[in-house]
């Protein structure tokens, strides 16, 4: 792990796959950083986590408006952070 990235970093995972979760929070964590994972967009604006936030992993392919509502609360509050869609 390079000495330069801060553990402090947070980044949410938003997928309805919790096999693709679970593989992606590995993932993140085995560069460092903290990762924190939820089954929908409003599980994750409901756990508080919000302002915590770095980076946002986001699955484009979950059902209805559910893949737009985590980025789009964050950047209607003001945050702003890095997006990632899969």
């Amino acid at each position: 792990m390079d000495a330069m990235v801060p553990k402090l970093i947070s980044v949410v995972v938003v997928d309805d796959d919790e096999s693709v979760r679970r593989t992606t929070k590995l993932l993140i964590e085995s560069f460092g950083y903290r990762a924190s994972i939820f089954e929908s967009a409003g599980a994750f604006l409901k756990s508080g986590q919000l302002n915590d936030t770095c980076c946002l992993v986001v699955d484009v392919q979950m059902p209805g408006h559910e893949r737009f509502t985590a980025p789009k609360a964050s950047h209607c509050r003001g945050l702003v952070h890095p997006d990632h869609f899969h």
